[in-house]
């Protein structure tokens, strides 16, 4: 994102910017997901331009739409970079925004991969509970992988904490 030197333009764009988008423009919803999404003029927030892009899509507007999944799909690949090169925190930080915001594109896998993270304690402290949560969402979501994985981790855990990870689940899904 840009430091504390944002150009003054910036600012008064996206009064104006935000204006419109209030009075209902897809088009400028779809610009304001784009400012917040790469931090033109604001701070950058992943949350706030995929609630943009979402207005900006449910006025049909097919460039958000496109946008939106970009976006999705860059945030999982930097994921799987940095998984890769062993960075698991960052790794971690980007798939747990997929994950728990229901990014509709790569959301059963970022919440599987949040799965292995805990199951394996990659860029997260080991948590059996937490593990098996993620697949269960995950698996909920069609992945089947993360069913395999939930059943041989459900035979290592207590049945306390069985207890505990599908009421988490079951809070997390009705979202």
């Amino acid at each position: 994102g840009k430091g504390p030197g944002v150009p003054k333009y910036n600012k008064t764009a996206m009064k104006w910017n935000r204006l419109a988008a209030e009075q209902g423009n897809a088009r400028n919803h779809y610009r304001l997901g784009d400012r917040y999404a790469y931090g033109d003029g604001v701070t950058s927030d992943q949350v706030i331009a995929k609630n943009w892009y979402r207005r900006a899509r449910n006025q049909s507007d097919d460039d958000a739409d496109i946008d939106h999944d970009i976006l999705e799909t860059e945030k999982f690949t930097i994921g799987l970079d940095c998984f890769q090169d062993g960075k698991f925190e960052i790794a971690f930080g980007e798939w747990e925004i997929l994950a728990r915001h229901g990014f509709s594109f790569n959301n059963g896998r970022s919440q599987f991969r949040l799965g292995e993270m805990y199951k394996n304690g990659q860029g997260v402290e080991e948590d059996l509970v937490a593990s098996f949560m993620w697949y269960d969402i995950a698996a909920s979501q069609g992945v089947e992988e993360a069913e395999d994985n939930r059943d041989m981790l459900a035979r290592r855990m207590t049945p306390s904490q069985l207890q505990t990870a599908r009421k988490r689940a079951r809070e997390f899904l009705p979202e």
